[in-house]
């Protein structure tokens, strides 16, 4: 019996030095609508890793991404380490033929008569430059109840009147049509005040009528009053760089704060600014998987928790949106960084790429914004980054990512690295680089308050 137990552990611990592990494609049948793609994943002990007969090359811990080219139809890839052997198949679909009636705009813009009146449905519905459901065409996000004149349809969107040579464009799934125009509107009334962290400005109105903020140069305006093609423009004074805001309706009147900037501690620069780190993804959402089938979520939230220690080190009050491996929707984090009056807000992610494009080739941390204010921010962050994890430049980027456009605060979203990388997503599992990561972030945020300070 012990000879038998031996000689099950020895064959099972050969088993073990022989294994390898494919990440993605995460199934053995799959379709790919792309040129090409790449396996990703992770040998052991130096094992040889062939595929189709072609060796595939490792980093020095086993991990792999090897692209391959897709044909037409199906492909067969067959993986061997000598002792055992996986297929994959993957079918690339077949060109569709496309008819000229296909590739013919049949639905061209339907212009009323005369306008259609109607009420938002839903807060923060996206008013849009052009009949376009995504990137960064947006012109507003209204709340629910404010009215709108539409003048014209086009596919799923309404056209919206702002002024006479002047539309926006909203989705009808936002739009509950009325019979009635609404009664004739103003700003009749408009107060000015302060307090110890906003400069407060109220519009008083008839009811709720579409506005846009702007931040260069900062104005906000109102359209559609007197019911005509009228707007109303102010544009409030900043007595300092601009460092968040928020403008919504209470009831009928319509209130903006503007942050004031604010004082930076002698010895812990960051005291009494509220900071909310948010650690991507979570729960059922496991984010991208690493080489090492690593989860994307559980990189975040160690780097998030180093984070928190770097920035508090530095005097900041910080919140995490989560502290543990749970569910958060998109709207919840951005819930809980206004209802934290969040100054800051880092959502800490790791990234990927789409099928066509080669994970070796691709490495870095990058941080996106959208809000044109959360730029320096995001610029600051990026230069300490690379400054003190030594890691690549991907670039600063323009977005339209949910959580860094609905806060109220200046909001980046940091891409650490890149999971699907095989040397990077050593780096990302070390503990020492997630520190020069949180430590690079801390101190992009300190020096973005004193570079924005002396200007």
């Amino acid at each position: 019996m012990k000879k038998i137990l031996i000689l099950t552990l020895f064959l099972s611990t050969i088993g073990c030095a022989n294994a390898f592990e494919i990440v993605y494609p995460q199934k053995t049948t799959t379709t790919i609508a792309a040129p090409s793609t790449f396996f990703i994943g992770h040998t052991t002990n130096g094992e040889t890793l062939k595929v189709n007969n072609s060796d595939i090359p490792t980093n020095e811990q086993g991990n792999f991404s090897y692209v391959v080219k897709l044909k037409d139809g199906e492909n067969i890839f067959t993986f061997d380490n000598g002792t055992e052997k996986t297929t994959y198949t993957i079918t690339k679909p077949l060109p569709q033929k496309i008819t000229p009636l296909e590739i013919t705009n049949t639905q061209a813009l339907t212009e009323y008569d005369t306008p259609k009146y109607a009420t938002i449905k839903e807060d923060n519905s996206p008013l849009r430059s052009t009949p376009v459901d995504f990137g960064i065409n947006r012109l507003s996000h209204l709340q629910k109840g404010v009215n709108v004149i539409l003048t014209g349809e086009y596919e799923s969107f309404y056209r919206v009147k702002l002024t006479d040579t002047l539309y926006g464009w909203i989705d009808k799934k936002y739009i509950t049509l009325n019979s009635d125009a609404p009664e004739p509107c103003d700003v009749f009334d408009y107060q000015k005040s302060e307090n110890k962290e906003f400069d407060v400005y109220e519009f008083y109105l008839r009811h709720k009528v579409p506005y846009a903020i702007e931040e260069n140069p900062f104005k906000i305006t109102f359209y559609n009053l007197d019911n005509k093609t009228d707007i109303f423009t102010t544009r409030p004074e900043l007595k300092s760089k601009l460092v968040g805001y928020s403008g919504n309706y209470e009831g009928d009147k319509f209130v903006l704060k503007i942050r004031k900037f604010p004082k930076l501690g002698t010895f812990r620069p960051l005291k009494h600014i509220n900071i909310v780190i948010d650690p991507g993804h979570g729960g059922n959402e496991s984010g991208a998987i690493g080489c090492s089938g690593t989860k994307e979520k559980d990189i975040n939230l160690q780097i998030a928790k180093r984070l928190k220690k770097a920035l508090r080190h530095r005097g900041a009050t910080v919140f995490m949106t989560r502290g543990e491996d749970v569910d958060m929707s998109l709207t919840d984090r951005v819930k809980f960084a206004n209802d934290n009056n969040a100054t800051i807000f880092i959502s800490v992610h790791a990234n990927s790429l789409s099928d066509t494009q080669d994970p070796n080739k691709h490495s870095g941390t990058s941080a996106y914004y959208y809000y044109p204010e959360s730029k320096p921010l995001a610029e600051n962050i990026l230069a300490s980054v690379n400054k003190h994890a030594e890691n690549a430049n991907d670039g600063v980027h323009q977005e339209s990512f949910a959580v860094v456009r609905n806060t109220n605060a200046l909001s980046v979203l940091v891409e650490t690295g890149y999971m699907i990388n095989p040397d990077e997503i050593t780096k990302l599992e070390s503990s020492a680089f997630q520190k020069k990561i949180a430590t690079g972030i801390a101190e992009g945020v300190v020096q973005f308050f004193k570079s924005t300070d002396k200007k």
